[in-house]
């Protein structure tokens, strides 16, 4: 056990990585995600689920359809699982496009 902790303290892994399935080279990712949504509520705690992922930079609802566009560097297969426990939703992936490594510097500090 101490080679374990002196391991994670050297900075080479953290139990939030793990946790999340977020990696510092994780791939950006743009999934469209299906679910059954019959109320405005629905759509909002989903939203808000996706959007405390770690990894997730943005997420947009079409409530007509019941889809999620859900854009940033996560693994889409512990997303789906998040959804499930957090919000109580039975999530359907629609399609996964991937953009290439994600870059070590945030959106928010390019823009001026």
């Amino acid at each position: 056990m101490k080679a374990l902790n002196k391991w994670l303290k050297a900075g080479n892994f953290s139990k939030k990585d793990e946790h999340y399935g977020f990696l510092d080279d994780q791939d950006e990712v743009t999934a469209v995600l299906e679910f059954h949504m019959h109320c405005p509520n629905c759509a909002n705690e989903f939203k808000k689920s996706c959007e405390k992922s770690e990894g997730v930079e943005s997420v947009e609802i079409d409530r007509v359809k019941g889809h999620a566009t859900v854009k940033g560097a996560f693994d889409v297969e512990k997303l789906k699982e998040r959804l499930w426990r957090k919000a109580k939703k039975v999530v359907t992936v629609v399609s996964v496009e991937t953009h290439g490594k994600r870059s070590t510097q945030s959106s928010h500090s390019q823009k001026k």
